[in-house]
């Protein structure tokens, strides 16, 4: 019997979900990125392993695919949940495994916060974390956490007991792409932020891009959006030296990959800025970080915490104030 390409790729997952004790799963493109370095860093990068993309967006998934196929060229056998089963469906069939009591050996995990994801490690005798975004701090905040049998696999400069944690240095990535690019000091790279697109404070951003393109009047600034921005907003806002662009892959391997470097690159309390100021290490680029005043805009608690959690890491990566 002949069974069409999405039939059997519905069986070949069917046959690896219930019968593999080992998951990796991954939900952006960041956790893509950081999955290679975590087999490149275990000497497993070209084992055969598949990895299972959870529910994310179109934007994410675009990317991760783009990245797999064009940037990497290591072609991970990835499959995308949603290019399968419906949630409803794979909830169901999630639920029948559940009553196998079987345990997971391990699970490689890139959010631990995304509820499917958090499933599967509840499922598992072990863990390894590998979200380099504030995930992973909060992670480490967290002193319940102690008791869980993971592995942090992280880019920040954490040390704290009771932690097992191992040091990422996108040491593949790194090696990967060559940077044998001329700066162009009339040239800043602004990272976009989510940060400003709650309806009490979406306003405000204005004056800040306003304010920083004024202090920057002499160079031209490419700004590169947060997948959630309405880039309509910023367009209207009008500034003559800014530029919208918008890239089919994560601003570090953008960066690494361009054919020149700016002047500096700037953001707003991006976890970007971190991994980039480790990247660029060894290349005088500056990184900023436009530290305005939290206390002027309304923030809810978690936010706040969120940011307060980050700025130790900002300030130990030696990233500099804005204003």
């Amino acid at each position: 019997m002949k069974f069409n390409p999405q039939v059997k790729k519905k069986i070949k997952f069917l046959i690896h979900f219930f019968l593999s004790r080992n998951f990796y799963l991954i939900n952006s493109p960041l956790q893509y990125i950081n999955l290679v370095e975590f087999l490149n860093h275990k000497d497993q990068l070209f084992e055969k392993k598949i990895i299972l993309v959870g529910y994310t967006s179109l934007y994410a998934k675009n990317q991760i695919k783009n990245l797999n196929s064009n940037i990497y060229f290591v072609n991970l056998n990835l499959f995308y949940l949603d290019e399968i089963f419906s949630v409803k469906i794979f909830h169901f069939i999630f639920g029948i495994q559940k009553t196998l009591k079987r345990k997971y050996l391990s699970v490689l995990c890139g959010d631990f916060k995304y509820y499917l994801f958090k499933e599967f490690c509840k499922k598992s005798s072990a863990v390894d974390l590998i979200d380099d975004g504030y995930s992973s701090i909060s992670f480490i905040n967290n002193d319940n956490n102690k008791m869980l049998n993971y592995k942090l696999f992280t880019v920040f400069d954490i040390a704290k007991n009771g932690f097992k944690i191992e040091r990422n240095s996108h040491y593949y990535l790194k090696n990967m792409i060559s940077i044998k690019k001329k700066k162009d000091n009339d040239l800043i790279f602004l990272l976009g932020t989510g940060i400003f697109q709650h309806e009490r404070r979406v306003n405000e951003f204005e004056s800040l891009l306003k304010n920083f393109s004024e202090k920057n009047i002499d160079k031209k600034i490419i700004y590169f959006p947060h997948r959630s921005e309405n880039i309509n907003f910023i367009k209207n806002i009008g500034i003559k030296n800014l530029e919208i662009q918008k890239t089919n892959e994560p601003i570090e391997t953008f960066v690494l990959r361009h054919e020149v470097l700016p002047h500096f690159i700037a953001g707003f309390y991006s976890a970007a800025l971190y991994n980039l100021r480790k990247l660029l290490s060894d290349y005088d680029i500056e990184i900023i970080n436009i530290n305005f005043a939290l206390s002027k805009f309304y923030f809810e608690k978690h936010e706040e915490d969120m940011i307060n959690d980050f700025l130790p890491y900002i300030k130990s990566a030696e990233i500099k104030d804005f204003y």
